[in-house]
């Protein structure tokens, strides 16, 4: 019985203090404006494959992929691997995607105006001949 307690509370101090360490802190390679700007084009592009059928949505996603981080010139590595991160880190996401939401409401609003703008103009000019 006193072999089991040599053994066992050694032991059990042994797993409590490894397992007290501290969290190690991921240092993203992108910036926050980074990745709201590129996930906005991502769900953009999203919402361009709706209408395809499935086995070109899946392809055409890949290729807006491929552009989207062309354009924004970061790698698909460095993403992929902040994208993971990202979705790990609940906070930061809940940041991050509050502010891409925000983007694309806006974004929605600035079409719409436009789309306004066109139409009142194209009505004054129907009015004039």
């Amino acid at each position: 019985m006193k072999i089991r307690k040599w053994i066992l509370y050694p032991l059990s101090f042994l797993i409590c203090f490894l397992g007290c360490t501290e969290k190690e802190e991921f240092t993203y390679k992108l910036t926050d404006e980074q990745l709201i700007k590129i996930l906005t084009d991502l769900h953009l592009s999203e919402s361009a494959t709706q209408h395809l059928s499935l086995s070109y949505r899946d392809s055409m996603s890949v290729v807006y992929l491929n552009q989207i981080l062309e354009i924004h010139e970061v790698p698909a590595e460095v993403f992929e691997l902040d994208y993971i991160i990202l979705k790990r880190d609940a906070e930061k996401l809940v940041g991050i995607y509050d502010k891409v939401i925000k983007r694309l409401d806006d974004l929605k609003l600035k079409k719409s105006k436009e789309a306004s703008e066109k139409g009142q103009a194209s009505k004054k000019r129907t009015k004039k001949k």
